[in-house]
Formats: structure tokens, sequence, C-alpha cells
């Protein structure tokens, strides 16, 4: 009787592993996405990275972290923990593997039990073939797999201590080589007693380097603002192309606004002969990293009031007392609002108003005009496109 519960353990624990990928020869494309894990009434959050023939996924349970890079061409699987700076590598078919990585795990349960189609789903935008495999008449799991990413977008085990895991907020993009180093000064510790256990989920020690630690935390904001998209009714895919962040951040902007990333918003879709780019009902999203609020703003096209840019400026509390603090300040407004264009001149048009040309038209200088209180406070802005300054 023990035997038989330890086997269906076994199955099961490889089971719940299987989350992302059917057989494939090769990725159909890079990506990164938001990954949801739920257990009974648990629910956690974390990143997933995929470029050529590696990814990497991280997943955060009670404020610890575990990070995951495999290795197809090798066929090796590097687990990091964070908490003591250490790692493991082991063959990505290892029992210990199979246990822990969704990707090997799917593809020897496929292999080894087969596997049923069952109908197709859209998830995450992407239309899935559901695949459901099989022990005798037992479900073990079903996964919908989108044939144009490669994978699995949603991983389903039923049972009573069954868990559903699933890819949402799905960006296609380039993701580079230095998503799947291993940090220079972590430990290899595979034939030592101490190499860490699989499915332990290690505490975040904060001990990466400034630049590693900057690329996670970035990847996971543009996924945090990209859901904000979508939860703005936006499709972050549709046949016109996938909506693209882009940081559009300068020391300007970081010095009047700290706490703040300025993005680049646009919908892209690649093409044999280039990008093409489809309309947003913004240009620009701004995402605080403390409270997690937006703004959205548009390119202004024609004479029109910045109400949404004059309230951002005013909760950062900008004070311009003085010429000097106006032409300093002047760069970071073509920058807040997504104009394409930079500063030409600044010019003084009467007591407290204030022009930031940024180019001419047939009747003048066009951009934008500043009104200050005596106080230096910002009062008014509006963009024209006949200033009309001498």
């Amino acid at each position: 009787m023990r035997t038989s519960r330890a086997r269906t353990g076994m199955t099961l624990l490889l089971v719940m592993s299987a989350l992302m990928i059917a057989s494939c020869a090769a990725w159909a494309v890079d990506f990164s996405a938001q990954m949801i894990q739920t257990v009974g009434d648990e629910t956690s959050e974390g990143s997933f990275y995929r470029g050529a023939e590696k990814y990497r996924w991280m997943i955060q349970e009670s404020g610890s972290l575990v990070s995951v890079i495999v290795d197809q061409a090798a066929g090796t699987t590097r687990v990091l923990d964070h908490s003591k700076d250490t790692y493991i590598t082991i063959e990505n078919e290892s029992p210990r593997s199979l246990m822990n990585n969704p990707f090997e795990a799917f593809r020897v349960l496929s292999g080894t039990h087969g596997r049923t189609e069952a109908g197709t789903e859209t998830v995450a935008g992407y239309e899935c073939i559901r695949f459901d495999v099989l022990e005798g008449d037992t479900l073990l799991l079903s996964a919908w797999v989108s044939q144009e990413l490669g994978m699995p977008l949603k991983v389903v085990v039923p049972g009573p201590s069954g868990r559903q895991v699933e890819l949402d907020y799905v960006s296609v993009e380039e993701i580079g080589d230095a998503y799947f180093d291993t940090p220079a000064h972590f430990v290899d510790v595979t034939d030592t007693d101490t190499a860490p256990a699989l499915d332990a989920a290690p505490e975040v020690s904060g001990t990466e380097t400034p630049e590693e630690a900057s690329k996670t935390l970035a990847a996971e904001h543009e996924q945090t603002v990209l859901k904000k998209v979508a939860e703005m009714g936006i499709e972050l895919k549709t046949d016109e192309g996938t909506v693209t962040l882009r940081e559009a951040g300068t020391r300007t902007l970081e010095s009047y606004f700290p706490g703040w990333i300025f993005y680049n918003v646009t919908r892209e879709l690649k093409l044999d002969r280039g990008t093409s780019l489809a309309p947003l009902p913004f240009g620009r999203i701004i995402y605080n990293v403390d409270d997690g609020s937006v703004v959205t703003l548009s390119s202004p096209g024609s004479d029109v009031n910045l109400s949404s840019e004059l309230a951002f400026i005013q909760n950062a509390g900008i004070k311009l007392t003085t010429a000097e603090e106006v032409n300093a300040f002047a760069p970071a407004i073509p920058t807040i609002n997504p104009s394409g264009s930079s500063v030409e001149e600044v010019l003084l048009l009467g007591e407290n108003t204030w022009a930031i040309c940024t180019g001419t038209s047939f009747d003048g200088r066009r951009g934008y005009v500043m009104e200050l209180d005596d106080a230096g406070n910002v009062v008014s802005l509006t963009y024209s496109l006949e200033i009309g300054a001498e």
C-alpha cells in the first residue's frame, strides 16, 4: 500500500510540475510573460522569459524567489538559490528536474502516456489546442498549447490537491543572453552536501549585482504595466500587432520625477520587410514603482490644453522661480508629452508665461506655452501650432 501511494505521489509531482511546452523542434518566437500559479486558495506570480534555446522562470511565494534556467541545447538545468548565492546543475531528464521542470515534465508525460487533442480555446490572446494527458481513464492534466509560441499557456491539474499554472500578458520581444546568465558570484555546489533542494523556495538575499537586479526589476515592471494596459480594455495582441513598451526616460526626467518610469507604447507587427505600427489611444504611459499607479498621455497634434500633463507636473511639486530653472526644466515637457520633438528655444512671452518651442510652422513657432504663478508653480500648460512669439 505504501509503495502504491509513493508511486502515485511521484506521478502527481511530475504532473503538477507540467506547465508549459509540448515537444517541438525549435522555439517559434522569443517572449516574456507573467507567470501565475494557483495551488488551492493560494496564488503566486512570477516572470517567465524564453530565448532561442534557453528559458528561465522566476516565481515568488511569500517573499521568496526561485530561479530555474534551462539550456535545451546542452540538456542541462541550473537552479539558483538566491538565499545562499549558490547553484546546482542537473540533467534536464533527471528525476529531480522532471519533478520541478514544467517543460521537460510535460514532454516526458506526453511521451510515456500520450496525449489527446480536446478542442481549441483562446488563452492570453493566443489560439491554443487543448491536450489531455491520461493514465488509463484518469485525467492527469490538461494543457492549452499555443502553436504560434510553441508551448502551453495554461496547465490544469485536477483533484483536491491540484493546481493551475498560466502564462498571461505575453510580450513578444527579443530576449537577450543576459537573461540566462548566472551571477558571477554564485558558487557551484552541485557535488556538495549543501546543494539546494529543487522543491524548496529559497529566500531572496538581495545580493545580486546592481546590473542583474536592474534587469530583473525592469522586466517585472514591464509585465505590471502591460497588465494595467489590459485592464484598460486594450487587447495586448490583435491581428494588427502586439502592444510593446520601450523605456523613454532621460536624466532630466529622473531628476524631476524620481520613482516614475516613462514608456513609449506602440502596437507592432513584425513583417518580412520591417515593422508595421498600429494606433493606440495613447503613446506614452508613466508608471509609479512605489504605488503602482499609471498615467497615459497622447501626442497633441493640434492646439490642446494638456490637463493630464499639468496634473502630473503639479503632483510632483515642481517649482520654477528663475529663468535658469525654467530652461533646465523645459526639455522634460516634450518628453513627458509624447510629441517626438526636442526643445529648440525657450522664450519669455510675458510675465510668468514661457514658450517652449519645438519647431516652426507657416504661422510661427509651435510648441508648449507654460504659465507660472508668483510662487513658481505651473498653473497652465498648452500645446500650440501658432505660438506667435516674436
